[in-house]
Protein backbone atom coordinates (compact mmCIF):
# COMPACT_ATOMS: atom_id res chain seq x y z
CA UNK A 1 0.00 0.00 0.00
CA UNK A 2 1.25 3.13 -0.98
CA UNK A 3 1.83 6.09 1.92
CA UNK A 4 -0.30 9.09 0.36
CA UNK A 5 -3.18 6.43 0.12
CA UNK A 6 -2.87 5.60 4.28
CA UNK A 7 -2.57 8.97 5.00
CA UNK A 8 -5.93 10.54 3.26
CA UNK A 9 -8.04 7.43 3.37
CA UNK A 10 -9.71 7.84 6.94
CA UNK A 11 -10.12 11.70 6.64
CA UNK A 12 -12.85 13.39 3.92
CA UNK A 13 -11.81 16.54 2.98
CA UNK A 14 -14.44 19.20 3.62
CA UNK A 15 -15.31 21.46 6.71
CA UNK A 16 -16.25 19.57 9.68
CA UNK A 17 -19.91 20.75 11.71
CA UNK A 18 -18.24 22.43 14.25
CA UNK A 19 -15.80 24.48 11.55
CA UNK A 20 -18.95 25.59 9.37
CA UNK A 21 -20.78 26.62 12.32
CA UNK A 22 -17.89 28.59 13.67
CA UNK A 23 -17.83 30.59 10.21
CA UNK A 24 -21.36 31.32 10.24
CA UNK A 25 -21.44 32.60 13.66
CA UNK A 26 -18.39 34.57 12.64
CA UNK A 27 -19.86 35.60 9.10
CA UNK A 28 -23.05 37.03 11.16
CA UNK A 29 -21.61 39.18 13.54
CA UNK A 30 -19.31 40.46 11.31
CA UNK A 31 -22.80 41.11 9.55
CA UNK A 32 -24.69 42.36 11.94
CA UNK A 33 -21.68 45.03 12.82
CA UNK A 34 -21.39 46.06 9.34
CA UNK A 35 -24.71 46.35 9.17
CA UNK A 36 -24.98 49.08 12.31
CA UNK A 37 -22.26 50.99 10.65
CA UNK A 38 -23.84 51.55 7.38
CA UNK A 39 -26.86 52.88 9.47
CA UNK A 40 -24.84 54.83 11.63
CA UNK A 41 -23.14 56.32 8.33
CA UNK A 42 -26.52 56.99 6.56
CA UNK A 43 -28.42 58.96 9.58
CA UNK A 44 -25.25 61.06 9.60
CA UNK A 45 -25.81 63.49 7.19
CA UNK A 46 -29.64 64.14 8.72
CA UNK A 47 -28.18 64.75 12.47
CA UNK A 48 -25.87 67.14 10.82
CA UNK A 49 -28.36 68.79 8.46
CA UNK A 50 -30.46 68.95 11.65
CA UNK A 51 -27.63 70.69 13.60
CA UNK A 52 -27.10 73.37 10.33
CA UNK A 53 -30.85 74.12 10.32
CA UNK A 54 -31.09 75.13 14.02
CA UNK A 55 -27.75 77.08 14.14
CA UNK A 56 -29.40 78.79 11.29
CA UNK A 57 -32.74 79.50 13.33
CA UNK A 58 -30.53 80.50 16.52
CA UNK A 59 -28.52 83.27 14.63
CA UNK A 60 -31.55 84.16 12.76
CA UNK A 61 -33.35 84.71 16.06
CA UNK A 62 -29.98 86.99 17.31
CA UNK A 63 -29.75 88.67 14.42
CA UNK A 64 -32.85 90.33 14.19
CA UNK A 65 -32.82 91.20 18.31
CA UNK A 66 -29.27 92.83 17.53
CA UNK A 67 -31.03 94.76 15.35
CA UNK A 68 -33.43 96.57 17.57
CA UNK A 69 -32.65 99.49 19.47
CA UNK A 70 -30.45 99.10 22.95
CA UNK A 71 -33.83 100.71 24.72
CA UNK A 72 -36.16 97.33 23.32
CA UNK A 73 -33.56 95.23 24.62
CA UNK A 74 -33.47 96.68 28.03
CA UNK A 75 -37.01 97.17 28.48
CA UNK A 76 -37.37 93.09 28.37
CA UNK A 77 -34.75 92.55 31.26
CA UNK A 78 -34.99 90.21 33.60
CA UNK A 79 -38.98 89.47 32.21
CA UNK A 80 -39.75 86.16 32.29
CA UNK A 81 -40.90 85.27 29.23
CA UNK A 82 -38.95 87.47 27.50
CA UNK A 83 -41.28 89.60 24.83
CA UNK A 84 -38.99 88.11 22.01
CA UNK A 85 -39.62 84.21 23.10
CA UNK A 86 -41.59 82.54 20.50
CA UNK A 87 -44.81 81.22 20.74
CA UNK A 88 -45.63 77.84 19.60
CA UNK A 89 -47.33 79.10 16.60
CA UNK A 90 -45.17 81.67 15.66
CA UNK A 91 -41.95 79.21 16.11
CA UNK A 92 -39.87 77.78 13.20
CA UNK A 93 -40.58 74.15 12.16
CA UNK A 94 -37.98 71.34 11.74
CA UNK A 95 -39.25 67.98 9.89
CA UNK A 96 -42.62 69.38 11.22
CA UNK A 97 -41.78 70.35 14.72
CA UNK A 98 -41.83 73.80 16.16
CA UNK A 99 -38.64 74.74 17.76
CA UNK A 100 -39.39 77.51 20.41
CA UNK A 101 -36.65 79.72 20.82
CA UNK A 102 -36.50 81.13 24.56
CA UNK A 103 -34.84 84.38 24.78
CA UNK A 104 -33.39 85.72 28.51
CA UNK A 105 -31.53 89.25 28.51
CA UNK A 106 -30.49 90.90 31.67
CA UNK A 107 -28.02 93.30 32.11
CA UNK A 108 -24.35 93.18 32.80
CA UNK A 109 -21.45 94.84 34.86
CA UNK A 110 -19.03 95.63 31.60
CA UNK A 111 -15.49 95.49 33.38
CA UNK A 112 -16.75 91.71 35.01
CA UNK A 113 -19.26 90.30 32.39
CA UNK A 114 -21.32 89.16 35.71
CA UNK A 115 -25.17 89.89 35.88
CA UNK A 116 -26.22 92.94 37.22
CA UNK A 117 -29.25 93.85 39.31
CA UNK A 118 -28.95 97.31 38.27
CA UNK A 119 -29.28 99.15 35.08
CA UNK A 120 -26.36 99.10 32.66
CA UNK A 121 -24.70 100.49 29.60
CA UNK A 122 -24.58 96.17 28.32
CA UNK A 123 -26.99 93.51 27.93
CA UNK A 124 -26.10 89.84 27.64
CA UNK A 125 -28.76 88.07 24.97
CA UNK A 126 -29.09 84.62 25.36
CA UNK A 127 -31.26 82.34 23.08
CA UNK A 128 -31.85 78.77 23.64
CA UNK A 129 -33.88 76.17 21.53
CA UNK A 130 -33.30 72.18 21.69
CA UNK A 131 -30.95 72.43 24.42
CA UNK A 132 -28.68 74.55 22.06
CA UNK A 133 -28.02 78.23 23.15
CA UNK A 134 -26.45 81.33 21.55
CA UNK A 135 -25.02 84.47 23.41
CA UNK A 136 -24.38 87.94 22.98
CA UNK A 137 -23.76 91.13 24.09
CA UNK A 138 -25.09 94.49 23.30
CA UNK A 139 -24.17 98.11 24.29
CA UNK A 140 -25.92 101.17 24.44
CA UNK A 141 -24.79 103.20 21.96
Amino acid sequence: MNITARQTSGRSRGFSYVEALLLVTMLGITGAATGQALTAVVDSPKQSDDSCVLDTILVDKMEYLRSLPFSSLAADVGRSPSNYTDTSAGAPVIHGSPVVRTVAIWYVTPSTGAFSPIATHMVRITITANSRSLISLANEP
